[in-house]
């Protein structure tokens, strides 16, 4: 789990901020994470919420399913999780449809991310006066789409609910913890 979150993060916020790419050389996967964490229901999560999905998320890893624990996890991953039978019964087990499960681990990546931008302040604030400091030095449509990219991810990360950045980062162990044998 520690990984599809980490790939969440780091291929948002890394690629946002340090960028000098155009939209069309912006990484897929970095893109989908972006356009997925855009859309996603927010759910306030409770203790309950953070152990039930820690819970399953141990049980898909001890299950070996690469595709929901690995860095190379997509939001299409997520998506197609309804069509693996057994990541649906360990879901079902542990009180998930493929929906409700894809929407909390979105949520979790939300609340992760902006706990990351949080202890990064620092950095963020860098960035964005790097970013005015190239303003100049840019063709306009680089300049453009950078802005709008550190900007969009500000703007997806300050939909996490604070409550839930509060208890991301309380159980940030227990998730980094998963898939951490591999």
């Amino acid at each position: 789990m520690k990984s599809v979150i980490r790939a969440v993060v780091s291929a948002v916020l890394l690629f946002a901020v340090v960028s000098n790419t155009t939209a069309q050389q912006m990484p897929e996967d970095a893109q989908a994470w972006m356009d997925a964490l855009k859309t996603v229901d927010i759910v306030t999560f409770d203790d309950g919420d953070m152990q039930g999905l820690l819970k399953t998320a141990q049980a898909l890893d001890d299950a070996g399913l690469e595709e929901l624990t690995s860095n190379d996890a997509s939001p299409n991953s997520l998506t197609m999780i309804g069509d693996n039978a057994e990541a649906m019964t360990i879901l079902k087990a542990n009180g998930y449809s493929a929906d409700k499960f894809s929407t909390h681990v979105m949520n979790l990546a939300l609340a992760m991310g902006a706990s990351e931008m949080l202890k990064n302040k620092d950095e963020m604030d860098a960035a964005v006066a790097q970013l005015e400091a190239m303003k100049g030095q840019l063709p306009a449509e680089q300049y453009a789409f950078m802005r709008d990219q550190l900007v969009g991810v500000m703007d997806i990360f300050a939909r996490a609910p604070d409550s839930n950045i509060a208890l991301a980062a309380k159980y940030q162990a227990q998730f980094e913890a998963i898939g951490s044998d591999d």
